[in-house]
């Protein structure tokens, strides 16, 4: 039996080069985030083990609920056939828990498994290995349930039929070289698919705002824009074309020097107007690292919120009123507290109650995370100062 310990930041390191393993070594990294690639990435590995199928699985009765991935000549009927008839006959299963053999980076023949004798007079190999032409096995596992990763258990097979010749030693000193790099495509695989599965709920999220939510990277390139921030530009890139502003295929000028301004650690305000009605407001925030829209790169990035301005509020209350989900109520008391006026003033200017008004405060504290109307206060003057762009 083969045991093996692969370096999964170092793959190469140990690895003589060999022209003929170029194709399945892109194969095999070409699949990282693309989970239809991987049956070719096991096509490529069974040209080079000469073997005439492979299974790449998580070893568990409910093995086609799970991610799994076989060549083109595996079958999904044997796998059903597996699941439903032999799942508990499975005496290759049974002897590596016997022997201690599920561990990651452990590799082995069926004959050091169970000597060929043994397993021809089973029904597992008469009813099931010889009719689905798997007859001869070689097994890794890339991650065992003792990795140190966290991955769910993988287990690597390859197959021939009984009646062809068993794997060589030659195939399981290929197969030894090339693990480490299976290993270290399916971690990146995993963690893009994770990132892939984020930025997907992010976007549904974002994209159900009634604010614009833009994400540029350290070079200021677009990374994120949701429906919103999208309509945005589209406006602001037609009226720039309307004025025939010859800047206007790029990333709108305001805000680039908004993000410009913004990467030295400052909130920068803005409020930018369209024609002559149409006004809109623009935060723009440093962020550290947000690798969901940069898988590339792990640097700054900066955020930056648009929102319409809304008549009848003062620019801080309009953009206090998007930023911490206010209601219309809370929004005409936060508007009055702002000019100094008491709870029993605004009461009778809204013609409600003080008990209400006060109720109004505290949601507004609440909600702004604010200790004391003092705080309150303090917090709306960051949005008092805002610069405009015409």
């Amino acid at each position: 039996m083969l045991i093996f310990h692969c370096d999964l930041l170092n793959p190469f390191d140990d690895m003589k080069p060999n022209a003929d393993w170029t194709e399945p070594l892109d194969a095999i990294y070409s699949a990282v985030g693309e989970p239809n690639a991987w049956n070719a990435a096991l096509d490529s590995l069974c040209e080079i083990l000469h073997a005439d199928s492979a299974l790449l699985f998580t070893p568990c009765p409910q093995l086609l609920d799970l991610p799994h991935h076989y060549s083109k000549r595996y079958s999904l009927d044997t796998a059903k056939d597996y699941i439903q008839n032999f799942v508990s006959h499975d005496v290759y299963n049974a002897a590596a828990v016997d022997k201690n053999m599920f561990r990651t980076g452990v590799i082995a023949t069926g004959e050091e498994l169970i000597p060929m004798q043994a397993l021809k007079s089973t029904r597992f190999f008469n009813e099931f290995l010889v009719k689905h032409n798997q007859g001869h096995l070689l097994t890794s596992l890339p991650f065992a349930p003792d990795n140190t990763h966290m991955l769910a258990p993988v287990v690597l097979s390859f197959y021939k039929p009984a009646h062809a010749q068993p794997f060589a030693d030659e195939d399981i000193n290929t197969l030894t070289k090339l693990l480490p790099h299976v290993q270290r495509a399916w971690l990146l695989h995993d963690q893009a698919m994770k990132y892939k599965s984020l930025n997907n709920s992010l976007e549904g999220v974002l994209n159900q705002l009634s604010h614009g939510v833009v994400v540029l990277d350290a070079a200021h390139k677009m990374q994120f824009a949701n429906a919103t921030a999208k309509r945005f530009l589209s406006a602001l890139y037609l009226y720039d074309m309307k004025l025939q502003n010859t800047e206007a295929i790029s990333l709108p000028k305001q805000i680039l020097q908004a993000a410009t301004h913004s990467s030295s650690g400052k909130l920068i305000c803005k409020k930018i107007i369209l024609g002559d009605s149409e006004q809109w407001f623009m935060v723009v925030a440093p962020i550290k690292k947000l690798p969901h829209w940069a898988l590339s790169q792990n640097c700054d990035s900066t955020v930056i919120w648009l929102t319409k301005n809304e008549p009848g509020h003062t620019n801080n209350v309009c953009l206090m009123t998007e930023l911490f989900k206010l209601t219309h109520s809370e929004a005409k008391v936060l508007g009055l507290l702002l000019e100094n006026k008491t709870a029993k003033i605004i009461a009778d200017e809204l013609k409600i109650k003080v008990s209400t008004v006060r109720s109004h405060l505290t949601s507004l504290l609440t909600k702004t995370v604010s200790r004391r109307q003092q705080d309150l206060i303090r917090l709306a003057t960051v949005f008092t100062i805002i610069e405009t762009e015409n």
